[in-house]
C-alpha cells in the first residue's frame, strides 16, 4: 500500500532544507535528553528505580528518531533528497 504518490514524495524531498534537518534532529535529541534529565534519582524516582529505568529506556525512541532524521532512516526515508525518485 502506497500512502503518498511519487509527486508528493518528490515535493517533500525538495522542501527538506538543511535548517529543517538541523532543527528536527536537535529537537528530537533534546526531548531524549530531557527524559533522561527528568528521571534523575531524586524525589519520585528515588524510591522507584524500576519505573525510572523503564522511562529512561523509552528515551531511546526520540534518540533513534533524531538519528533517523539526520541520516534519512525509516520513517524519514521518503524525504531523502538524494534518493532517486521513479517517475
Amino acid at each position: 500500500m502506497m500512502l503518498a504518490s511519487s509527486t508528493t514524495t518528490q515535493a517533500a524531498a525538495e522542501q527538506d532544507c538543511v535548517s529543517c534537518k538541523i532543527i528536527g534532529t536537535g529537537s528530537l535529541f533534546g526531548i531524549g535528553c530531557y527524559i533522561i534529565f527528568a528521571t534523575r534519582p531524586v524525589g519520585y524516582y528515588a524510591t522507584r528505580p524500576v519505573t525510572r529505568q523503564i522511562i529512561r529506556s523509552l528515551s531511546a525512541v526520540p534518540f533513534y528518531a533524531s538519528i533517523a532524521r539526520w541520516f534519512y532512516l525509516p520513517p524519514f526515508e521518503s524525504i531523502d533528497p538524494t534518493k532517486d525518485v521513479k517517475h
